[in-house]
């Protein structure tokens, strides 16, 4: 059988972050859940809409999980034949094009599959608006983990960094500790988004002279990406020798390289078909995310 691959995204209050405890909790624990169980919501196009279909409630180990599919319907035209004339027809049953998700209550976590009609940036644009109908729950954002040490690797590919460029959220819950070294700023100026940009073409000292580790606010910066509390786009080059025209002089070549953190997804594959079987491997990689394994 085909492996199937389910990628991960996290879903953190936006519009009411700022609001008591008691009412955060009620979003994420019923507002929310409500709204993705809710069948009379629609996202509608011109073409085809999207909707929510095929719910059900599973609870593992102490977590209460809701599995569906985002579906995008199209009505079935045809240009039929009668006698000898041709017409457009529109057939009463609708296509439906399914993707398959798991969504976990108390983590705000989503699993989700994606197709050539539904890719992953359509799933999450329409799976957010659809809980946004609901007015209690307000804007949220649906942000995609990165996979483990990506966006690591990826700064000690580079000789040089010349841009780092941060767009962090107000995390759901404040103390964590990949909070630390933004939380004073993001408090102090009552802020739901932080956007952090570094440049210098001759590069950011952004590692520790004294271990060669990330400075604390990079680090911090890469947990909440890690996290899925924000974004990170880095640039840099790498350097290379080259020999020069002349005898016995060579020169340095500049190899310029970008990426952002949309580029490495974090995802499971598995080949089995069953959906509790599914969501244990989907509940199992959600515990790792949250250092629970």
């Amino acid at each position: 059988m085909r492996q199937k691959k389910y990628y991960l995204a996290k879903i953190s209050i936006s519009e009411n972050i700022f609001s008591s405890v008691e009412d955060r909790y009620s979003i994420i624990n019923t507002y929310i859940p409500n709204a993705i169980l809710n069948k009379e919501s629609v996202i509608d196009y011109d073409k085809y809409d999207f909707r929510i279909t095929d719910t059900n409630k599973y609870s593992l180990s102490g977590s209460n999980y809701i599995s569906g599919n985002l579906t995008r319907s199209t009505k079935m035209t045809a240009t039929i034949l009668e006698g000898n004339q041709t017409r457009e027809k529109t057939f009463e049953d609708v296509k439906a094009i399914p993707v398959d998700f798991f969504y976990n209550i108390e983590k705000e976590v989503v699993a989700y599959r994606t197709c050539t009609e539904i890719d992953s940036e359509k799933f999450i644009e329409n799976f957010r608006k659809i809980i946004e109908i609901d007015a209690r729950v307000g804007d949220i954002k649906v942000i995609p983990y990165t996979s483990v040490n990506s966006i690591r690797d990826f700064f000690k590919e580079l000789d040089v960094v010349t841009d780092i460029n941060f767009n962090l959220i107000k995390p759901n819950n404040p103390g964590s500790k990949e909070y630390y070294d933004f939380e004073r700023i993001i408090n102090d100026n009552n802020l739901k988004q932080l956007d952090i940009n570094m440049s210098n073409a001759k590069g950011i000292k952004y590692k520790k002279e004294e271990t060669g580790e990330f400075t604390d606010s990079i680090e911090s910066g890469i947990s909440l990406t890690e996290s899925a509390y924000g974004t990170v786009e880095v640039k840099g080059y790498i350097e290379s020798e080259v020999p020069g025209k002349r005898k016995n002089r060579n020169k340095k070549k500049k190899k310029y390289k970008s990426a952002t953190s949309a580029k490495f997804p974090r995802f499971l594959k598995t080949r089995d078909s069953d959906k509790v079987s599914i969501l244990g491997k989907v509940h199992e990689e959600i515990k790792r995310i949250f250092g629970e394994v």
